[in-house]
């Protein structure tokens, strides 16, 4: 049995509010709106994206539909600051996070830090990036399927990455998303889930691994013993008591990241985030479809753009 030294949950939900747009994302009136207003980053032509033939509910399940104020106070300043990162400081989405290979998926934002004030962090470099740092120890981009368990999948991923991490490679147990959206009861399976309950069960209930409990894209009975009828050993793998925190500024989201590895956050997404082929991402145009919970990997600088995050 074993626990990792820290878990920071950085954001608050993996779902959002019920979209409220019945529209599918991926349509044309978007894109020409899109190639209309936006200045950093273009469209993926409707026949080219392959979203178009994913019915607009099933994206909506995807995203999860879970509200945002469940924590009070603490959910409104962390879900005002999210807001903030991804709209002023910016992000980048890699597209798998085993390799160095990215989309350059990033919000556009005015340098609200520059380049030269940088070092001025605290000693921290411009630039960051686990894939970069320890490329065997960050997972990589899975496939949730038509279940809302991104959730499941951050909190999951970023446990595995951080025990390996912690244990300089010793430790490269991927653990199971399924066993939580099966088992947690303190979120909603496929139906989406909020990111600090997904902390208190891995304190108190821990992760199994992969091979125990393999995803299989809906809920199902929480059974406490692996899929395989015990060939696999039920081991269990903790997050350190005590180990949530929600950071606040980008100074310590930085300092964290680079100290103890990976963090968890959560996006509002919108319609015109689900037609992006490439270049700097900002939002342009359309109605938000729902919330996703991501993984935070490292950090940048763009000349143009200012700060941004890799996820």
């Amino acid at each position: 049995m074993f626990k990792s030294i820290v878990v920071l949950s950085s954001g608050v939900v993996a779902g959002s509010a019920e979209s409220t747009s019945k529209l599918h994302p991926v349509r044309e009136e978007i894109v020409d709106e899109i190639k209309k207003l936006a200045t950093s980053w273009t469209p993926r032509e409707v026949s080219d994206n392959h979203l178009r033939h994913v019915p607009v509910n099933n994206i909506q399940m995807q995203m999860g539909s879970l509200g945002l104020t469940q924590f009070g106070e603490v959910t409104k300043k962390a879900e005002g600051f999210f807001d903030y990162i991804a709209d002023t400081f910016g992000f980048k989405m890699a597209s798998n996070g085993s390799t160095h290979e990215d989309k350059k998926l990033k919000s556009s934002s005015k340098p609200a830090i520059t380049r030269e004030s940088m070092p001025i962090l605290g000693g921290m470099p411009p630039e960051f990036d686990w894939r970069v740092r320890m490329p065997d120890c960050i997972g990589a981009i899975e496939d949730q399927g038509e279940c809302g368990s991104c959730w499941a999948f951050t909190s999951s991923g970023l446990l595995a990455d951080r025990f390996c991490i912690h244990t300089d490679g010793a430790i490269k147990t991927r653990f199971s998303p399924q066993e939580m959206v099966n088992c947690n009861y303190e979120n909603f399976g496929c139906m989406g889930g909020y990111l600090m309950t997904t902390i208190d069960y891995l304190q108190t209930e821990g992760l199994v691994s992969n091979e125990c409990v393999p995803y299989m894209g809906d809920r199902g009975m929480c059974t406490y013993r692996c899929s395989d009828d015990g060939k696999s050993s039920y081991d269990k793998y903790y997050c350190a008591v005590g180990s949530l925190s929600v950071l606040t500024s980008y100074e310590q989201i930085m300092m964290e990241l680079i100290s103890n590895g990976p963090l968890m956050l959560g996006l509002r997404i919108f319609e015109d985030f689900m037609n992006y082929e490439h270049g700097v991402y900002k939002y342009t145009t359309g109605d938000e479809i729902g919330g996703h919970a991501m993984k935070l990997i490292g950090y940048g600088y763009d000349d143009l753009e200012g700060l941004y995050w890799v996820m």
